[in-house]
């Protein structure tokens, strides 16, 4: 029989995987590791670009602090530092969220426990780190513009 790759026979075809990945004939089954990797990637790279702007903003502060930058550029600052700490809180409690909502199933038994610690305690600190970022910026706008 020549080879003829766009053809399948009837034997071939309940063989041949569907476009979700099951054999002709059975449900194909969506696994919930399957649904929840796209939200957690994305949760931890916003997790990730709101830190990485958070000490941006920190840094330039600081390195306008010594009377280089105007002060309302200070304050634009402070307030950069606060919307990104705000962001960063925001985003690590919805990383709680999809550890606790979506748990791995193939992470059982103690491993899986202590991953799942693990990555809980991470976004806790994130969310200290949100909180003092968020208290700090807010104090020093508010002495800046004279009204404390």
């Amino acid at each position: 029989m020549p080879f003829m790759p766009t053809l399948l026979t009837s034997e071939r075809a309940d063989r041949a995987p569907s476009v979700l990945g099951a054999r002709q004939g059975e449900e194909a089954e969506v696994g919930i590791s399957e649904q929840k990797r796209p939200i957690r990637i994305i949760i931890k790279r916003l997790c990730l670009f709101c830190l990485f702007m958070y000490f941006a903003s920190l840094v330039l502060w600081i390195a306008g602090n010594g009377k280089i930058f105007l002060d309302s550029t200070q304050v634009l600052l402070l307030r950069v530092l606060t919307l990104d700490a705000i962001a960063l809180g925001v985003f690590s409690l919805a990383g709680i969220g999809t550890l606790i909502i979506l748990p791995d199933g193939h992470r059982q038994g103690y491993r899986g426990i202590a991953l799942l610690m693990l990555g809980i305690g991470g976004y806790l600190l994130l969310i200290l780190l949100a909180v003092a970022g968020i208290l700090f910026g807010v104090s020093l706008t508010v002495i800046a513009s004279g009204t404390g």
